[in-house]
C-alpha cells in the first residue's frame, strides 16, 4: 500500500460477544465488507472509498484472555 496510512480507531464488540480491534486505512479506491468470524454477522461495510476499517479478531466469546 503506497502512500498510505493506518490508524488504531478503537475496538469493535459483535452482538456474539466477539471483540475486534479496529482500524482505519487510506487506499486507492476499494469496495469490501467485513463480517463477524464467529458469526457471520456483517460489521461493516465501504464502497468507492479511500479508506476502509479492518478489523483483527482479539477475543472469542467463552474464551478467557489474559
Amino acid at each position: 500500500m503506497s502512500g498510505g496510512w493506518r490508524e488504531l480507531i478503537g475496538h469493535y464488540k459483535c452482538g456474539c460477544g466477539a471483540i475486534y480491534r479496529k482500524t482505519f486505512t487510506t487506499t486507492p479506491f476499494d469496495t469490501d465488507d467485513a463480517d463477524c468470524e464467529v458469526c457471520g454477522k456483517r460489521m461493516d461495510g465501504w464502497y468507492n472509498t479511500t479508506g476502509f476499517r479492518s478489523f483483527e479478531l482479539i477475543s472469542r466469546p467463552g474464551v478467557q484472555t489474559l
